[in-house]
């Protein structure tokens, strides 16, 4: 049967179990959650990436085709009208395929498709004239800027060299799309107020983003930006779930063009779901923890007070309530364990029998009060003589005492006998119809080291009989 402390240590510990099972259950959750964050990113990484390339690369072979017609042999006998019919096909995959705009060699505008038409004529300043005429040969991305035709709003452009068959600049074929459609685009993504989806060119300038002007994007991603344009490679991911700056970010080249998308989710992103949940299992385990620790400790009060109750009563039952000694139940019980100890081989087993010399003349004379006084004095110095914690003394009955000696042979016995009688004479506790004029005690030893004894009753009507040859001897000594 488990004892209080036990019940609440076990109790305790199941709690502390319970804790640790749930933190390593809120760890996995964690995971989890860093998990799905990374699966989250990355596939908004790719389909933003390969969505925008496409995009691209439609307006890429639509610049090539309006290209290759224009140096074409036919060219000087088509018509604007011919090469709006002739784009179309090729723009129809586009997302929004906007303005397309041919230049001559000069920068002059010379064809304005899908549009109203540029109200500006001169076009040898814009970055994307600019970029061919210095460096033909290649696609390039221009920086935002504002159309100057009606409605526009800012955009980009995408644009090509126009070379003749002589390798001679002619001029210069751009996509123009305004940037609304892309923005309109990421924000559809819907990675709410804690996921910032941005595109940028390789320089940091941003064609779109959401949310426009994100809270939750750390100072540092800048430079994580620019590592990964050093470093030269296609896609990098930038990982950190430490500390209150964790984040996850991901960075993608749009194919050869010079452009990046790039997602970042930063610590409410991804531990979002998880930290609320984890907020209220934490609650909630204190809360069941703290009520059956204390359920635990008031059943472990409870539990103690019974006990210490049931050893109040079995103390009460087992002492004499006059002298305060073990009373006869007690010491049978004892004898009887002492006995079986002993027949295991664990030495010899000793028993004092006592009894306080004329101590009938005592009551007769000096009355029962006096003499419960007297058997309350000699029955103190009779516990005193037991000085080992196995030794045990109990009033017998009446007048008479005994003390049962563990381990001890008949010498030993008889030692302590003796100091038990010494002390109780010395105390000279007055007796006026005794022998010697104070009260004394006669004791019979026996000890199984000399005592042949068969069972339990022998030895102790060995001491007993002892004890009569001392009081037939004149009393007030020791026989064994």
């Amino acid at each position: 049967m488990f004892k209080p402390l036990h019940v609440f240590c076990l109790t305790f510990l199941l709690a502390v179990l319970a804790t640790l099972l749930a933190g390593w259950h809120m760890l996995q959750m964690k995971q989890d959650a860093l998990m799905y964050a990374r699966a989250s990113g990355t596939n908004t990484l790719l389909l933003v990436e390969r969505e925008f390339h496409r995009d691209l690369d439609v307006h890429a072979q639509t610049l090539q085709t309006l290209a290759n017609v224009i140096t074409g042999p036919s060219t000087p006998a088509m018509t604007q009208q011919v090469l709006q019919e002739l784009v179309q096909g090729h723009a129809a995959g586009a997302q929004q395929s906007g303005t397309l705009v041919v230049t001559d060699a000069n920068g002059q505008l010379l064809v304005d498709l899908n549009h109203a038409g540029e109200t500006r004529r001169d076009l040898s300043a814009r970055e994307y004239f600019t970029a061919q005429r210095d460096h033909p040969g290649r696609l390039s991305l221009s920086h935002p800027f504002l159309p100057s035709y009606p409605g526009s709003g800012p955009s980009m452009a995408l644009s090509r060299a126009i070379i003749d068959k002589h390798g001679q600049f002619q001029g210069v074929a751009a996509a123009i799309k305004d940037l609304h459609h892309l923005d309109a685009f990421v924000r559809d993504l819907d990675l709410g107020e804690r996921g910032v989806v941005a595109i940028r060119l390789l320089d940091g300038t941003t064609l779109a983003q959401w949310p426009p002007a994100p809270k939750h994007m750390h100072p540092d991603e800048i430079d994580s930006f620019r590592t990964f344009i050093t470093s030269g490679r296609h896609e990098a991911i930038d990982e950190d779930i430490s500390g209150a700056s964790a984040h996850w970010r991901g960075y993608r080249r749009i194919g050869d063009y010079p452009a990046v998308v790039s997602v970042e989710l930063c610590r409410e992103a991804i531990f979002h779901t998880w930290t609320g949940r984890t907020w209220i299992t934490a609650g909630l385990l204190l809360a069941i923890n703290a009520a059956t620790i204390f359920f635990a400790y008031r059943l472990t009060r409870h539990l103690l007070k019974r006990d210490a109750k049931e050893h109040r009563l079995r103390a009460q039952a087992d002492t004499d309530p006059l002298t305060g000694l073990h009373n006869r139940r007690w010491f049978d019980d004892k004898a009887q364990r002492e006995w079986q100890r002993r027949r295991t081989g664990d030495g010899h087993l000793a028993v004092l029998m006592m009894d306080i010399d004329q101590f009938k003349a005592y009551n007769d004379h000096y009355g029962h009060p006096r003499g419960d006084l007297a058997l309350i004095s000699v029955a103190h110095l009779v516990r005193q003589g037991c000085r080992r914690e196995e030794d045990g003394a109990a009033r017998y009955g009446g007048e008479e005492f005994v003390v049962i000696l563990p381990g001890c042979d008949t010498a030993t016995a008889v030692r302590i006998a003796e100091s038990i009688r010494r002390d109780v004479e010395e105390t000279a506790l007055p007796h006026a119809k005794g022998e010697r004029g104070v009260v004394t005690l006669s004791i019979g030893v026996a000890s199984t080291s000399d005592t042949p004894a068969g069972d339990l009753q022998a030895l102790i009507d060995a001491a007993d009989a002892n004890l009569y040859k001392a009081k037939a001897a004149g009393r007030n000594r020791v026989v064994a």
